[in-house]
């Protein structure tokens, strides 16, 4: 699954970065409408990533995970328009937020998948769930409450 994972992962990406630097014909888009296809290729980019690290290191927080996913793809999309520029496409500011909007999106369905799949992991009693994570809820006084079937910390000794 590991190798899979970074397969897609790397051909989407190596995909999206050819689709955005091949010159394009002037009014290929009708004004604002490419807007969708930044926000689609985003989440998806944002889905393949949070995979890839998902079975990558199961062991990484969620947190941890997706900082790391909106921090590198962020970065990744403002690259990405400064580098059309020379290939004669322009670089567009709200092209940018159209990405960042599409990784949030990303990283919103990588938490409900996640969730969901940890709560169902609680009722298949022992399975850990997506990615090994043993947190699958908060209490109602917001404490995080574990998978009881998972092993508890070492204490110091």
């Amino acid at each position: 699954m590991r190798t899979l994972a970074g397969y897609a992962l790397a051909g989407y990406w190596v995909a999206l970065f050819v689709a955005t630097h091949v010159p394009l014909p002037p009014k290929t888009f009708a004004h604002g409408t490419d807007k969708s296809a930044h926000f689609l290729a985003y989440a998806g980019l944002t889905l393949l990533m949070g995979t890839w690290m998902c079975v990558r290191r199961p062991e990484q927080s969620r947190g941890r995970r997706y900082a790391v996913i909106v921090g590198v793809l962020s970065l990744y999309a403002v690259l990405d328009e400064l580098l059309q520029i020379p290939v004669g496409r322009s670089a567009e500011l709200y092209d940018a937020i159209a990405d960042w909007i599409g990784i949030a999106f990303g990283i919103v369905c990588i938490a409900v998948a996640e969730r969901i799949s940890l709560v169902g992991a609680d009722r298949r009693s022992g399975d850990e769930g997506m990615c090994g994570d043993e947190t699958f809820q908060r209490g109602s006084t917001g404490s995080q409450v574990t998978n009881p079937a998972a092993p508890s910390p070492k204490s110091p000794q």
